[in-house]
């Protein structure tokens, strides 16, 4: 936080479309990226994964570790050719 505002860097991975979306709601920081908006409003994903301020109380800010905790769900397919990749890109969560 700086001088009562919080503050982030988001660094996009290559070929990503579309923008992210800073959104203060409260005390609250969300990082929003328009791939996950869709997702959002359909409830599949919960709003409260890319809210900045509640990563970084629970000690996930670049201070704090090089990890952020991902759980992902991949449907069931027949054959698989290599293991799921995680997502790519970063956004450091300055506490």
């Amino acid at each position: 936080m700086s001088g009562g505002q919080h503050t982030t860097a988001i660094e996009r991975p290559l070929g990503a479309t579309g923008v992210v979306r800073v959104q203060q709601t409260g005390d609250d920081l969300y990082v929003l990226p328009d791939e996950a908006l869709p997702l959002i409003s359909a409830h599949e994903v919960d709003k409260e994964l890319f809210n900045v301020t509640s990563q970084i109380e629970m000690g996930y800010d670049d201070a704090s570790t090089d990890e952020v905790p991902l759980i992902a769900t991949y449907l069931p397919t027949r054959v698989r050719a290599a293991s799921p990749r995680a997502p790519h890109g970063r956004i450091h969560l300055l506490g």
